[in-house]
C-alpha cells in the first residue's frame, strides 16, 4: 500500500476504478503481459475450461440418465413406454461412456421388450470383448436358455465365480 497523499486523492482514487465498473477491469486484466503469446495462451486455457465443463456437463447427464434406464430396468413391470424411454436414454448415454454397463442395460430392456436375438447380439459384443465380465456372461447365459450359447455361458460363469454359478444353477 503506498503511504503519503491525502485522504481526498486515495477516496478519489477509489472511485474513479469502482466509476470505471467491472468492463474496465476485465479490460485491463486481458492486457496485463501486452504480449500475443500470453494473449493465446490466455486464449487456450480459457477453450479448455469451457470444454472440460461442457465435457463434464454431458457425463453428469449420462449418469443422470443411466441411473434412469436402470430403475426402469429393475422394476417388478414396466411398461412398454417405460422401456422405450429407457432404450432412448441408453442410447443416449453410451456417447461417452466406455464402460459396457450400458450395453449390458441396453440387453436388458431389449429382453424385457421380447427381442431376445437384439439382446443377444449385445451380449456376444459385450462377452467377446471383455472375457471377464461375469454380468456379462450371467445376462449371455439368461439370453441363451435352452441354447449350446446358454450351456457355453454357464460354463464361462463357473470359470469366472463358482460360487455365483452355484447360486445360479450350474
Amino acid at each position: 500500500m503506498r503511504e503519503g497523499g491525502s485522504a481526498a486523492a486515495r477516496e478519489g482514487g477509489l472511485a474513479r476504478a469502482r466509476g470505471d465498473g467491472l468492463a474496465h477491469a476485465r479490460a485491463r486484466w486481458w492486457r496485463i503481459g501486452d504480449h500475443d503469446g500470453v494473449r493465446a495462451l490466455r486464449s487456450v486455457l480459457l477453450l479448455v475450461a469451457v470444454v472440460a465443463c461442457a465435457w463434464f456437463v454431458l457425463g453428469a447427464r449420462q449418469a443422470h440418465e443411466v441411473d434412469q434406464a436402470t430403475n426402469v430396468v429393475t422394476a417388478s413391470s414396466p411398461t412398454a413406454a417405460q422401456l422405450r424411454a429407457a432404450a432412448g436414454q441408453l442410447h443416449s448415454a453410451a456417447f461417452l461412456n466406455p464402460d459396457r454397463t450400458v450395453d449390458i442395460l441396453q440387453a436388458r430392456v431389449a429382453i424385457l421388450r421380447h427381442r431376445l436375438p437384439q439382446a443377444r447380439r449385445i451380449l456376444t459384443a459385450v462377452t467377446r470383448d471383455e472375457p471377464q465380465n461375469l454380468e456379462g456372461w450371467i445376462w449371455y447365459t439368461g439370453a441363451n436358455l435352452g441354447r449350446p450359447a446358454g450351456r457355453m455361458g454357464r460354463a464361462r460363469i463357473t470359470a469366472l465365480d463358482p460360487m455365483d454359478a452355484r447360486a445360479v444353477g450350474g
